[in-house]
């Protein structure tokens, strides 16, 4: 387990003290919309942080191609992709 790994579980603990354990089965939510809300906002924070100068232009620009992508990729598989 590397340290992305570690503090996922970290949240998800923390969210489970939060709201309570997360069962797939019965979760009526769409956890790929869940994962793409997600995304936006690291778009939103990324862009934030490149205006005060918290990363760089180059950085920036890589890591948001790379966040689109995947939202592009993610979302060909959302059923609810166009609420």
């Amino acid at each position: 387990m590397d340290w992305i790994d570690r503090l996922r579980k970290e949240r998800e603990r923390k969210g489970e003290q939060k709201y309570g354990p997360v069962n797939p089965e019965t979760d009526p939510r769409c956890f790929i919309r869940e994962a793409l809300e997600e995304l936006f906002d690291s778009l939103n924070y990324l862009e934030w942080a490149q205006e005060k100068g918290e990363i760089s232009e180059g950085c920036f620009n890589k890591v948001d191609r790379d966040i689109r992508e995947v939202i592009h990729n993610l979302s060909f598989a959302c059923k609810d992709k166009n609420e």
